[in-house]
């Protein structure tokens, strides 16, 4: 007989609207014997009239057969734990996101910098480098111009400036005239420069070409020596009297005094020489069409800012020059106060090198520019020792000044972004590219912040960025903005960072179009992209020296220099 329990429960079920049929389904997937249900069901039947459901209950029921304990329908069991499991996937889910949110990563990440902070942030990182691999490439080819290319040339802003120009070459010529009768004269010098254009007939001008004023002069040290002064207009001009003559000339602003100490030669060039832009527009115009050219430069650094760091790199070119091609590549590395270098391709006509092509050179720091032996390599070792030099001594003093000099260009608004910065992935990495210009009326801003702040240092900042005392004047000129708007116009600047803002990749396009007059040209452009790679940051890096590498006479088979020996 089933128990008083299933009766009741079938008869509740029934009287719901559950068929005999989907009962006897589910009391039996809940384990109960098929008599026992059968049994309930045949009498239940005869005292409900069932009707239709659309639902099933859950079962609900238990038996007791030979005095065992009751049982639950086994399925309570796999709900549970699903009903776990799925807490689990939708908590996992949300803490996630909620981390993701919070860090501003994967979909919730934002570009690192803005146009204040950006150059001052990435500078940070740099600074803080001590070991990394990097590749710095660059191509060069010829291609058809686009509809919105066309050359560079000044308009009236540079007939100004030949016309100044003009002037100052007048003053110099005027300059050394005088010089030479005062010191055909010798002491006591003149009194004035009446007194003196009277002793020659040949005697230059004494007026200045543009004012029509005397030149100052003065007699001074009881008629011993004298002061000669010559305001100039250019700064190229007072450039060359810097670089020529600083020791015998005083420069202070715009004006050159000059004294019986000055040499007699103060020819400067009759010309001004050609700006950056055309100057490269020239060069490149006497290529052939099918030039072409390209490099890449790969290398490590090793434990940057300790005494004793070492790099590797490997340079890799090839170029068409229309009716000659060449390749070169060589390795070289810095370990322990040695230079290792290997030369592994060079263009034929440079034979006299083909004796250590293969070979692994060994040249040691301080013999090399005392030993007749490395001659032929004293340039290139020369200016890898001047670049090791610096970054030992001023490598780690450099970066705060830097940073600093970002952080006033950032306030002065120096750099804005053509475009918002997009999402791009590159080898599976998200990182964000902007595209970077510059805002020409910031630079005199900052230029003039930097000279005039307490800013220790601002001297070798500037010395570093190779911005001379003419830069002042240089960028308030008309002619330096023109060639300002067509830089602007003719490059790219894109930066690629992560989204912690490590800088990763950094690529400037340019566009060079040849005058008019270079005929082979007509519809071309010559088009330039430079290209720096970062990657290992501050991970391990391990440069070993190569074992076998020989001293340039033991290569050619020579003995060994003694002060190369009296090194090892």
């Amino acid at each position: 007989m089933a128990n008083k329990e299933l009766n009741e429960y079938v008869q509740k079920e029934l009287a719901r609207g559950v068929t005999t049929a989907q009962l006897r389904e589910v009391l039996i997937k809940a384990d109960w014997s098929v008599n026992d249900v059968d049994e309930v069901l045949k009498i239940s039947s005869n005292v409900v009239t069932p009707s239709t459901s659309e639902t099933v209950p859950p079962p609900f029921a238990s038996k007791e057969e030979n005095s065992s304990q009751t049982k639950s329908p086994a399925k309570s069991g796999t709900k549970l734990f699903l009903l776990i499991a799925s807490t689990a996937i939708v908590l996992g889910l949300m803490s996630g996101t909620a981390y993701a949110y919070v860090a501003k990563i994967g979909p919730f990440s934002t570009p690192p910098y803005n146009q204040q902070n950006i150059l001052s942030g990435v500078l940070h990182y740099l600074s803080s480098i001590n070991s990394a691999s990097y590749t710095f490439d660059g191509a060069l080819s010829v291609g058809e111009r686009d509809q919105d290319a066309l050359p560079f040339s000044y308009t009236s802003a540079m007939n100004v400036a030949d016309d100044t120009y003009s002037r100052d070459v007048r003053r110099t010529a005027d300059m050394q005239s005088i010089l030479e009768q005062l010191q055909f004269h010798g002491a006591p010098y003149p009194i004035s420069l009446e007194d003196a254009e009277a002793l020659s007939e040949g005697l230059a001008s004494t007026v200045d070409p543009l004012s029509g004023n005397p030149y100052r002069y003065e007699q001074i040290a009881g008629g011993d020596d004298f002061a000669l002064i010559a305001v100039f207009e250019t700064q190229e001009v007072l450039k060359y009297l810097e670089d020529n003559f600083s020791v015998e000339t005083i420069l202070k602003g715009q004006s050159a005094t000059f004294n019986k100490d000055t040499p007699l030669y103060l020819a400067v060039p009759s010309k001004p020489r050609n700006k950056f832009l055309e100057a490269l527009t020239n060069d490149f115009s006497a290529l052939s069409p099918e030039f072409s050219a390209s490099f890449a430069i790969k290398g490590s650094l090793e434990s940057i800012k300790k005494e004793k760091h070492s790099w590797a790199l490997n340079l890799n070119a090839i170029g068409d020059l229309g009716d000659l091609a060449y390749k070169v590549n060589a390795d070289a590395i810095y370990k322990d106060d040695i230079y290792y270098i290997r030369i592994n391709n060079l263009p034929g006509l440079l034979g006299s090198l083909s004796t250590y092509k293969g070979k692994w050179l060994k040249i040691y720091q301080d013999t090399a520019t005392k030993s007749t032996e490395y001659s032929g390599f004293l340039p290139i070792v020369s200016k890898l020792s001047l670049a090791n030099d610096w970054y030992q001594n001023s490598g780690d003093s450099i970066w705060p000044l830097l940073i600093e000099v970002a952080q006033i260009a950032g306030e002065e608004n120096l750099i804005f972004l053509t475009d918002l910065p997009k999402k791009e992935r590159i080898d599976g990495e998200l990182l964000y590219v902007y595209k970077i210009s510059l805002r020409k009326e910031a630079l005199v801003s900052v230029y003039e912040r930097v000279t005039s702040s307490s800013l220790d240092g601002s001297e070798q900042v500037l010395g570093f960025l190779g911005i001379g005392k003419e830069f002042a004047t240089t960028i308030k000129s008309e002619s330096f903005s023109e060639l300002f708007d067509y830089y602007q116009k003719n490059s790219t600047l894109m930066l690629w960072v992560d989204e912690r803002g490590v800088p990763v990749m950094a690529q400037h396009n340019m566009r060079i179009v040849p005058p008019d007059s270079a005929h082979i040209f007509s519809g071309k452009q010559i088009n330039l992209t430079f290209r720096i790679l970062l990657s290992d940051l501050n991970k391990p890096i391990m440069i070993e020296a190569p074992t076998d590498a020989e001293s340039l006479n033991e290569i050619v088979g020579l003995p060994t220099m003694v002060d190369v020996e009296g090194s090892q």
